[in-house]
């Protein structure tokens, strides 16, 4: 257990904790994995490629994918199942703020796609506040977690604070088409944001 910060949002976490508990009594009554955990375990193979080759460019560029890795937001714990395989990876952080997800649902999905489990250490904590030391993390993994940040600033902060000086972060995440009109990047702006962030980044 990690200390959790203000930025943490209750409610996520609220949301998460049913979601895990309703997919943990759906594994029980002999549905799948893939049935029950959405798109991270759907796409195990499509996430593993993408890791792959993100691993690959690393390692063109000499920066090689090493040592400890840190998966934000783990949820499902794909990200760090994936990275535990890596020959080259010695520890895994998977953090996660929902604690039912992290002792319940982890060990379901690295047991079924046999994740190295000795290099992986489970985490509840959130992402704002890794009690890691400074510089000590090779790879950064994001898998469709920072867009849930409150405060992305303050969040690429401590990703800065702990990330080695020849680390990288893999970042798995959502994007909008290129596209989207101007009005209809607005609306999904005024449809997503709450009322805090628009006033703090000056949005009408």
């Amino acid at each position: 257990f990690w200390g959790m910060t203000g930025l943490a949002l209750v409610t996520a976490k609220e949301a998460m904790d049913k979601r895990a508990d309703s997919e943990m009594a759906d594994l029980q009554k002999g549905l799948t994995l893939q049935d029950t955990h959405g798109q991270a375990v759907r796409d195990y193979v499509q996430f593993k490629q993408l890791i792959d080759g993100a691993c690959s460019f690393l390692q063109k560029i000499k920066r090689p994918a090493h040592g400890a890795a840190l998966d934000l937001g783990s949820g499902t714990g794909v990200g760090a199942c994936i990275l535990s395989k890596r020959s080259q990876i010695d520890l895994v952080y998977a953090v996660e703020f929902s604690q039912y997800f992290v002792q319940k649902v982890m060990p379901a999905v690295f047991n079924t796609y046999r994740a190295d489990q000795p290099k992986i250490q489970r985490v509840v904590g959130d992402f704002n506040h890794l009690e890691v030391e400074n510089g000590s993390i090779n790879i950064l993994l994001d898998i469709d977690s920072l867009h849930h940040s409150e405060d992305l600033d303050a969040t690429l902060e401590e990703c800065k604070r702990v990330l080695a000086p020849d680390g990288a972060i893999i970042a798995i995440d959502r994007a909008w088409p290129n596209s989207y009109t101007q009005e209809q990047f607005d609306a999904m702006l005024d449809r997503d944001l709450g009322e805090r962030l628009k006033k703090k980044y000056g949005i009408p």
